[in-house]
Formats: C-alpha cells, structure tokens, sequence
C-alpha cells in the first residue's frame, strides 16, 4: 500500500517505454555456459574474451587523442547465415553480464539524418546502461560507396564516424 505496484522501465526486446508491475520482476537469469560452450575456430573465443575482459578493466584508463573517443570496443563478425554471428554476442553478455541490445539494420531505415539519430539514441542507452550492442545485419550499410548511390554514401559515412 505504501508503494506503486508499477515502475517505469524499457523493454529490450520490444524496445519500448513502458510500465512493469513490480511482483513479475524478476533477477536476470545468466547462461553462465554460453561462452564455454561457444564453438569457433581456434583462437577466436580467447581473442574474443581478452578483448571484452580488457575493455572491462581498463575502460578507466585509456583515453584516445580526442576525448571521449576511443571508449568503445567494435568487434566485426562474419560469416554465413547460421554461423553463430548473433549467439556470439549473446553469449558474451551473458558472460559479461550485461544486457543485449539487438539493433537489427530495418529498425534504423534508410534515411541518413534519422538514421544518425536513431542510431545515437541507442548508443547513448547502451553507454548508460553499459550493454553489449549488437548492430545485427548491419553489413548492407557498409557496402562500397559508389558515385551512383550518393544517398547510400550518406549511410555509410553516418557508420564511419
């Protein structure tokens, strides 16, 4: 009675504000054995995990030549549909235990400004929130540019920066 029985919050999986009844709340259940469990070529998931376990514990002390830059670790997996793309991600939230924010490429459309707009808003909730960001499908912006796709170039520059 003393308390409200909502609270305000964001959906990750419908990517909404909304309001949650506080007695569905619930701690996150981690897959401690996604990680361990990962199969990629050899080398692949130590790489993975030192440069995710390095961005963890000297996020504080690094500083590129202009500040703010440099903050952020970008990891580029490739490969055929069904190859683990997406589940690699998952599986380092889970073992960083962190949120995954799936952003897949139809979500951010075509139009450069609002693309940039959208893609900076969810940048700036996966930084608060200190979440894995997975831009899924994100390679049909980062097609070469061409002199006959002068709006596709405004795309790709938008990821350049």
């Amino acid at each position: 009675m003393l308390c409200n029985s909502h609270v305000g919050g964001y959906s990750l999986q419908d990517k909404t504000w909304g309001e949650f009844a506080v007695d569905c709340i619930k701690e996150v259940e981690w897959n401690d054995d996604a990680f361990r469990h990962l199969i990629l070529p050899k080398g692949h998931k130590d790489l993975i995990h030192a440069f995710v376990d390095s961005q963890l514990t000297l996020k504080s002390s690094f500083n590129d030549v202009v500040k703010g830059k440099g903050m952020g670790l970008t990891i580029l997996l490739a490969g055929m549909p069904g190859t683990g793309k997406t589940l690699t991600a998952e599986a380092v939230a889970d073992e960083v235990r962190r949120p995954l924010y799936i952003l897949s490429a139809g979500e951010l459309g075509q139009d450069a400004h609002k693309l940039e707009m959208k893609l900076q808003q969810v940048l700036d909730l996966a930084v608060k929130w200190r979440a894995v960001l997975l831009l899924d499908e994100c390679d049909v912006f980062m097609a070469k540019r061409s002199q006959q796709h002068l709006e596709h170039n405004e795309i790709v520059a938008v990821f350049l920066r």
